[in-house]
């Protein structure tokens, strides 16, 4: 090897070494993005984890508020569940419109049973069944309801 080639082997070896640590800094930073992907990964495990508590929480709170202030509500609750199974079929779609609200009302068949549910569940404020209270054996409660329709209308 003759001195004339050595400084060009020396370039090239710093040319390498630049090379080995461009790659080695990408690797890095992949290596990094992987960890984050694995850590965000895992942190939504773990928020899915706490959905079915969240669920149970919310019908059992459910539950006690029919049963105590108004039982004429359990004729809403298979309505109440097809209209939660409902929206979770919309959710799981791609392209989902429960991404966007604001575009919700386009899905005609799910607006039609939200207006459905929410008549009823107003009617069934106003009405009351004593064949429910009777067929569940519970005391009608004794709360004076927030509006009373119909009383003290026609004053004499």
């Amino acid at each position: 090897m003759s001195s004339s080639e050595y400084p060009r082997l020396t370039s090239q070896r710093t040319m390498l070494l630049k090379e080995c640590e461009a790659v080695e800094s990408r690797m890095l930073i992949g290596l990094a993005m992987v960890n984050s992907i694995a850590w965000r990964t895992e942190q939504r495990r773990e928020t899915h984890r706490e959905h079915p508590l969240y669920a149970t929480a919310c019908a059992l709170f459910a539950g006690i508020f029919i049963v105590r202030y108004h039982v004429e509500l359990i004729r809403l609750v298979p309505l109440a569940a097809g209209f939660f199974a409902y929206y979770m079929r919309l959710g799981l779609m791609p392209n989902s419109p429960v991404q966007h609200p604001e575009k919700l009302y386009r899905v005609r068949g799910f607006l039609l049973y939200s207006v459905i549910c929410t008549v009823l569940f107003i009617a069934l404020m106003f009405i009351e069944i004593s064949a429910l209270y009777d067929l569940f054996n519970i005391e009608p409660s004794n709360a004076e309801p927030l509006w009373k329709i119909g009383r003290g209308l026609a004053r004499h």
